[in-house]
C-alpha cells in the first residue's frame, strides 16, 4: 500500500502505528456494529429531505425558465435587447416596467399573473 510508508514516516516508527491501531480498533469495531443503523438513519433523512430539495430545485428551474421566456418575448414583441440568461436582474425588471407602462398594466417591474397573461395573449 502506498500510504503505509507515509504513515510510518509521519508517526516515526512502526511501533507508533501499532499503538495507533490499538487505540482505534475499539472505535472501528464499535462503528462496524452501528454502521447499518447509521446507513438506515441517513437514508431515512434523505428520503424526508429529497422531496423538499427536489421541489426547491424544480421551483428554481421553473423560475429561470419563466424569466428566460419573458426575456425572449420582450425581445421579440417589444424590440428589447435583453440577454437571455434566465436571471431576473435590473435590465429585465426595467424592460417589464416599460412593457407594463406601454400596455396599461400596473407598473411594478414584476412579471406577475396579469403581465404574464398579457404577454402570453400576444404570443398565442
Amino acid at each position: 500500500m502506498d500510504w503505509l510508508p507515509v504513515l510510518w514516516r509521519a508517526f516515526g516508527a512502526r511501533a507508533e502505528i501499532a499503538r495507533l491501531l490499538q487505540v482505534l480498533r475499539p472505535t472501528i469495531t464499535e462503528f462496524r456494529k452501528v454502521a447499518p443503523d447509521v446507513v438506515v438513519l441517513a437514508r431515512s433523512i434523505m428520503n424526508q429531505i429529497k422531496p423538499e430539495a427536489q421541489q426547491a430545485f424544480d421551483e428554481e428551474v421553473k423560475t429561470k425558465h419563466d424569466t428566460y421566456w419573458i426575456q425572449k418575448q420582450l425581445n421579440a414583441l417589444e424590440g428589447e435587447h435583453l440577454e437571455l440568461d434566465g436571471q431576473y436582474g435590473e435590465a429585465t425588471m426595467e424592460a417589464v416596467k416599460r412593457y407594463q407602462q406601454k400596455h396599461g398594466l400596473v407598473v411594478d417591474g414584476w412579471a406577475g399573473v396579469n403581465t404574464m397573461a398579457h404577454i402570453y395573449g400576444r404570443v398565442a
